[in-house]
């Protein structure tokens, strides 16, 4: 029997879970709880009963959460903004966050993240262009192939259908 983050959120309905490594802060929690027709905030008070059960299992197994380092980032226009908190200690609000080296930001939005990784990419076709006097076609490609296109491919699964580049 497995204990861990993963294993003890898959019990919780409505939580979806993102990535997972032994240590707690490279883990993800995303939940699409909404309020409800009657504005109560009952999908919020779900969310943060889920996080106090987080809280309660990590204490459980004698592992403890940077606090400092768990944030949260309010998705939509019409989100509530919900001030959330773990261990009595309200989580920081952010607008954009780098999950497995993407740069994601409230909007969903990549604009960002992809001039970012542009920027990388020209950087490292300068290097090349100065690095060698001389630079035949097959030494280019072999050079663009191996340092510049894993850059501008990396994860272009997630931001490549939302931007047209």
């Amino acid at each position: 029997m497995r204990f861990d983050l993963r294993s003890m959120l898959e019990f919780q309905p409505g939580c979806q879970k993102l990535g997972h490594s032994k240590s707690s802060d490279q883990n993800r929690i995303v939940t699409n709880k909404k309020k409800s027709k009657s504005h109560d905030m009952q999908g919020s008070s779900e969310l943060q009963e889920d996080l106090n059960r987080v809280l309660e299992w990590a204490m459980k197994w004698k592992m403890e959460f940077n606090v400092e380092k768990c944030k949260i980032m309010h998705l939509g226009h019409n989100n509530p903004k919900v001030i959330y908190s773990m261990d009595n200690v309200n989580l920081k609000a952010t607008n954009e966050e780098k999950d497995l080296g993407v740069l994601i930001d409230h909007k969903l939005d990549f604009g960002k993240h992809i001039k970012t990784i542009v920027g990388k990419a020209n950087r490292v076709l300068g290097m090349i262009r100065i690095s060698f006097a001389y630079l035949n076609i097959r030494m280019f490609l072999n050079l663009y192939t191996s340092l510049v296109r894993p850059l501008i491919e990396y994860c272009v699964q997630v931001w490549k259908p939302i931007k047209k580049i």
